[in-house]
């Protein structure tokens, strides 16, 4: 990966020994259905593999129709309303890719794409109300890319003195991208964040946790 870990996510174990055999095999299989995809997207949004097989094992566990008790959808597990904001604001900031106007167009009916180009701000939908809907964001492509695009977002946003706090990155992810960062160092920054989060980070990039199953493997 292009982020090394940190000390933090090097003193917490996420794993045991026993369950990692099943982790790689589940890992391989979300390879297998979703490596087109990853890679393409990987590539042109400049997101290691890693980071997005990692995201989508956690949150998903490799199942496209997951569905979370808070309305989260699909292997990224994002809800509509987020998924409409994040595009919104990736075209805001950077505008949208070749890549990333393509994957859209053929995942959403026109009228629908033409009124997620056009929203002013988050949360403003021109054509009345918000044009991706639960059923979209099954559809596997969409759903990584619009997860691979919040990530993009929270890398160009989480550096401190030059260098990605990954952490921050992560815990964002998970309690959403309006969430108000606490401060800190990485041991401050950990102890501010609730429980939920704290697993998150320790799943997602602790010892034996899934980001260092992958690099252990070499299942990129």
């Amino acid at each position: 990966t292009l982020f090394p870990f940190t000390t933090i996510f090097r003193s917490k174990t996420a794993y045991k020994k026993h369950e990692i055999p099943l982790i790689i095999k589940k890992i391989n299989s979300i390879k297998s259905k979703y490596r087109t995809i990853i890679d393409k997207i990987s590539n042109s949004m400049k997101i290691p593999k890693d980071i997005i097989i990692s995201v989508i094992f956690i949150e998903s566990s490799g199942n496209k129709n997951a569905k979370s008790n808070s309305g989260a959808i699909g292997l990224m597990q994002l809800k509509p309303d987020s998924a409409a904001d994040i595009v919104n604001i990736k075209k805001r900031k950077y505008k949208l890719t070749s890549l990333e106007t393509s994957i859209l167009k053929n995942n959403l009916e026109e009228d629908k794409y033409k009124c997620l180009i056009n929203m002013p701000y988050a949360g403003k939908y021109p054509c009345g109300e918000n044009p991706i809907t639960e059923k979209d964001l099954v559809k596997e492509e969409l759903n990584i890319l619009i997860g691979t695009m919040y990530l993009k977002l929270l890398i160009s946003k989480l550096k401190e003195n030059g260098k990605l706090r990954l952490d921050k990155v992560i815990a964002k992810y998970n309690q959403g991208y309006f969430w108000k960062t606490p401060t800190g160092n990485y041991e401050d920054f950990y102890n501010k964040v609730p429980d939920e989060t704290k697993k998150y980070i320790v799943r997602f990039s602790g010892i034996n946790g899934i980001l260092d199953i992958i690099n252990k493997n070499n299942l990129t």
